[in-house]
């Protein structure tokens, strides 16, 4: 979850011009056309701190987090209480697996804004990649407060019970995301994981199948239903 921000600055309409056509290039999935013209706005105005950030974004998109973070260092040097900023950085160190930092800047994001849920979620899933399971599903929890209907954070949160044993809890929190994105393959692998380990394995294979008819290229949704099968011909 990062963000991309593009508010009209008055008096500087040239550099916002270029900052929001770089934005909707952003969008169709053109990042280098957009960086191009998030450089062309920050010829305009070096200090134009939005431009840094949604460079940054755009540089993440393309892959070269190390890129985006001196981006978003920038914009913060200009404007260090912007928390998009502190949550798109701590996004692109999650990326490279430098989590402690991440949540360093997921917290400076939330001492900001404490209802920003983008960070809530994404300070979850780093503490969940450190084996922080209980603290990661506080800050799903946190999120789900501010937007109950967040599919990505309640499969998240699944994931998290997922790790501590918890499958009854891990199914219901899928469900949850499935009740408000029935096409979301990965949810439904995830409740088929968590119910092959309940050994509930027809029930199992019903979500592995739902998988692979909605992304039939779903490489871990085919491993876990040779699985299923192997115990189902037990």
């Amino acid at each position: 979850f990062r963000s991309k921000i593009e508010p009209p600055e008055i008096g500087k309409l040239e550099s916002w011009e270029w900052n929001n056509k770089g934005a909707a290039l952003d969008n169709l999935g053109r990042h280098e056309e957009a960086i191009f013209c998030y450089d062309k706005a920050l010829q305009i105005d070096p200090r134009y701190a939005y431009a840094w950030n949604n460079k940054g974004s755009a540089l993440y998109d393309l892959g070269r987090h190390e890129e985006a973070i001196f981006c978003f260092d920038k914009a913060l040097q200009i404007d260090p209480r912007n928390a998009y900023a502190w949550n798109n950085k701590g996004s692109a160190l999650d990326d490279l697996g430098r989590h402690e930092e991440a949540i360093f800047c997921y917290d400076k994001a939330l001492q900001i804004d404490p209802r920003y849920a983008y960070a809530w979620n994404n300070k979850g899933s780093a503490l969940d990649d450190l084996g922080r399971h209980e603290e990661a599903i506080f800050c799903f929890d946190k999120a789900l407060q501010i937007d109950p209907r967040d599919a990505y954070v309640w499969n998240n949160k699944g994931l998290a019970l997922g790790n501590l044993g918890r499958y009854e809890e891990a199914i219901f929190c899928y469900d949850k995301a499935l009740e408000i994105d029935p096409r979301n393959a990965y949810v439904w692998n995830n409740k088929g994981l968590a119910l092959y380990y309940l050994k509930r394995f027809k029930e199992a294979l019903i979500c592995v199948e739902n998988a692979i008819k909605i992304n039939p290229s779903h490489p871990q949704a085919h491993q876990l239903k040779q699985l299923i099968l192997v115990e189902l011909k037990k």
